[in-house]
């Protein structure tokens, strides 16, 4: 199998509010996604912007890394501030974009017909779906994955 995307990037949105969790730590499903591409071999970066971070921060290190793969975790609350980050990123970067999280598995298809700019979302547990979308495996084939097939979006 070849792999489809060289290099992952993962990105923790800055989440606004009262109670949405730690700024001093890697969530549990993040850093349980990355261990499990750690331990295949899969390239890939971490950037929480809860932590000094900025867009302009943000674009200077995807022009830098260069992901071909940028994944963003999507929270029900607040669930519009990683949106609006792909549609920034996708206006300045050649990208493919997955999400995952929470609202990606309780919204699934519905976000990808909303917004035009998410290539892929893995629901539920991801690091399987996530490993076999990077390493190759052909889409049908991926469970828990949902994505755009020409017009049609097609749940996995």
């Amino acid at each position: 199998m070849n792999q489809r995307f060289k290099n992952f990037l993962l990105i923790i949105p800055p989440f606004y509010g009262p109670n949405v969790g730690s700024k001093h730590m890697v969530g549990t499903g993040a850093g349980y996604l990355l261990e499990y591409l750690d331990k295949h071999n899969i390239k890939n970066q971490y950037l929480d912007m809860r932590i000094d971070m900025n867009e302009e921060k943000l674009f200077e290190i995807i022009k830098k890394l260069n992901p071909k793969l940028i994944g963003f975790q999507i929270m029900t609350f607040r669930s519009d501030i990683p949106l609006d980050l792909i549609n920034k990123v996708k206006e300045r970067f050649d990208v493919k974009i997955v999400l995952g999280g929470p609202h990606a598995s309780l919204a699934k298809a519905e976000i990808l017909k909303k917004n035009k700019n998410v290539d892929f979302l893995v629901k539920y547990e991801g690091e399987e779906t996530l490993f076999e979308l990077i390493n190759g495996t052909p889409l049908s084939e991926v469970k828990g994955l949902i994505y755009r097939k020409e017009n049609e979006i097609i749940e996995n």
